[in-house]
């Protein structure tokens, strides 16, 4: 007897010893951890008794990654997910989807607008996405992350939220989303929502009119997570050689301006965007190596009816400096300055409707300049608008409205002065032509 307690006490210990290193059992991960099986937002009712919103709590502290989505703010951002879904409406509708926790880190949002069936995978291209460095989400007080798209009607929205770095706690982990929609009533997208075969073409020379007014985000959209906008119109333009180039959109409802090269745009043909910071055009140089097709798109927010914009691509002259619309004008700007390259003669520049000056600024900037050329008995010559003069010297281009005769020219000058009036801006530069 005495032997077999002992017998079932070894035994015992060696069960204890194995249970002791056994490895953890893993813990599940949320149902609704990958795309396939998303969640719902569940109706929550305001103070008034009116329902407002809806809400959601995403636990992501055994929630895994998605491959082959591809990662909207960067390979080490949405290591951990989960997935929800806004149903599709009968109407196109303005949706915006928050997302907090209660730490400090930024949690990661993605919304992914579906494709018509027998389109592409339904996560195979982010449309918006805010977090850690996108959308100013990690400058704001309480570390918000928000994304707020216009959606056509009949599309259903996949919202994808998601932490990064080594997880916390469960309580540090989980994150609370709230979606808010509005019906945005029964009016036309315009031509160019959509970019395809049927997004038309910039014309060669002038401007092309592109109009905002029921613009929304559509499946073939890439995220622009710097420049992010509600929803966008498309243009396509054939540059005729690569080098530098100058994308210019004017009009107040123009808040971004994104370009793409390529057979179609996505995120692994971005050349550069911009928003707006300020009431000017929106200027964008970029670079092109080569001679393939360019993407612009014009992005909008909440443009109102007959709302447009004046888009143009023109080769870049020297000092070209991109705009956001915005420009602290100057205490005391002076400007000088010479004719711009080529030849002097009076006969020679008749010939061309446009005339180049190399402006010299003395102090600046000069914000939202009106220039006008003045000559012989006071007459007006050429005149163009700049949006602002930033850097040393800078050419710009004035369009001929008279014939040049020999005389003595000079540059006039009228821009944004401080407390939002216009002011004359002193200005050097003038020049005789024989």
């Amino acid at each position: 007897m005495h032997l077999f307690a002992c017998l079932r006490a070894l035994a015992a210990a060696l069960l204890a010893l194995l249970v002791l290193l056994a490895p953890p059992a893993l813990a599940a991960a949320p149902a609704n951890d990958a795309p396939t099986a998303p969640a719902s937002f569940d109706p929550y009712t305001a103070a008034n008794g009116v329902p407002a919103e809806r809400q959601a709590v995403a636990d992501l502290a055994e929630a895994t990654a998605d491959p082959g989505v591809p990662r909207c703010l960067g390979p080490r951002s949405f290591d951990r997910t989960a997935w929800f879904v806004a149903p599709a409406t009968p109407q196109a509708r303005e949706l915006t989807v928050e997302a907090a926790g209660r730490t400090l880190g930024v949690v990661d949002l993605a919304a992914f607008v579906q494709p018509e069936p027998g389109g592409p995978s339904p996560t195979a291209r982010p449309n918006a996405c805010a977090g850690r460095g996108a959308s100013g989400s990690d400058a704001a007080g309480d570390r918000t992350s928000a994304v707020t798209l216009r959606v056509p009607a009949g599309q259903a929205v996949l919202i994808q939220v998601g932490r990064r770095g080594a997880p916390g706690t469960p309580e540090d982990e989980q994150a609370v989303l709230s979606l808010a929609e509005a019906a945005l009533g029964s009016a036309a997208a315009p031509v160019g929502d959509r970019a395809g075969l049927a997004t038309p073409w910039l014309p060669r020379r002038g401007a092309g009119r592109v109009p905002l007014a029921g613009a929304t985000t559509t499946a073939e959209d890439p995220a622009t997570p710097a420049c992010p906008s509600m929803g966008g119109v498309w243009r396509r333009a054939r540059p005729r050689q690569p080098g530098r180039h100058v994308v210019t959109a004017a009009g107040s409802q123009a808040a971004a301006l994104s370009v793409f090269v390529g057979a179609r745009p996505s995120p692994r043909n971005a050349l550069d965007c911009i928003d707006r910071d300020g009431r000017g055009p929106l200027v964008l140089p970029v670079t092109l190596r080569t001679r393939r097709p360019l993407w612009i798109r014009v992005g909008t927010d909440r443009p109102p009816p007959a709302s447009q914009a004046s888009v143009r691509i023109v080769p870049a002259a020297p000092g070209a400096v991109r705009s956001g619309g915005g420009c602290l004008a100057s205490e005391d700007p002076a400007i000088g300055g010479t004719l711009g390259a080529g030849s002097p003669l009076a006969a020679v520049r008749n010939r061309s409707r446009r005339i180049a000056l190399a402006v010299e600024l003395t102090r600046g900037p000069v914000c939202a300049a009106r220039l006008r050329l003045v000559g012989p008995k006071g007459r007006l010559y050429a005149r163009g608008d700049v949006a602002a003069l930033r850097v040393r010297r800078q050419a710009v281009e004035l369009r001929r409205v008279r014939k040049l005769v020999p005389g003595r020219y000079r540059l006039r000058v009228e821009a944004a002065g401080l407390a939002g009036r216009r002011d004359a801006v002193p200005s050097r530069l003038t020049f005789t032509l024989r």
